[in-house]
């Protein structure tokens, strides 16, 4: 943190990036040094700063699952529905990666169940293919669609059948049978 301030106190750019057009803010997000983030945020650094890829600071602290740092960028006006590369929000991330309580965090700040990733995705789909039970269940109770297709035409419930993951296939069919 001294580094930093010292930095910045010398004149050095909060915004300036490296090769993989990497902020300061983008690093410190990513490894979950919340005082720093609040640092370079004070001293003007862009919340939504965009890497090469798309990713930008809360993609990383979503994706890493540090909770007081995605907090901290959501409160100072983050985007939570900014896509990375291939029209991934933090929420697809998220749900990919399996962080249950990250996706919890996102959905109570407001997070977009309905949106859809380049292969029209859901962050459903994405915890379905990876066999998430748990960020499945909570996804269904938040509301996200069981109808929802993605480009292949496949729902949630296609999709763990398709993949195998026979635990998410029952869930899916003990809801069907409780209608």
């Amino acid at each position: 943190m001294e580094t930093v301030k010292e930095l910045v106190g010398a004149g050095a750019d909060v915004n300036a990036t490296g090769s993989f057009g990497y902020t300061a803010l983008h690093d410190a997000a990513r490894e979950g040094q919340l005082s720093v983030v609040e640092f370079l945020l004070g001293s003007g650094a862009s919340v939504d700063a965009r890497a090469k890829d798309g990713d930008t600071a809360l993609h990383l602290a979503a994706r890493e699952g540090h909770v007081s740092v995605v907090e901290f960028l959501l409160g100072a006006g983050a985007d939570l529905e900014a896509t990375s590369y291939n029209d991934m929000t933090a929420l697809h991330l998220t749900a990919w990666d399996g962080g249950l309580e990250m996706v919890k965090v996102l959905v109570g700040a407001g997070a977009d169940l309905a949106a859809r990733d380049d292969r029209g995705f859901t962050a459903l789909h994405l915890a379905v293919g990876r066999g998430y039970l748990a960020v499945v269940k909570f996804l269904v109770g938040a509301g996200s669609s069981l109808t929802a297709t993605d480009q292949f035409g496949n729902t949630a419930r296609g999709a763990a059948v398709r993949l195998g993951h026979t635990a998410v296939v029952s869930y899916f069919d003990s809801l069907a049978e409780d209608e």
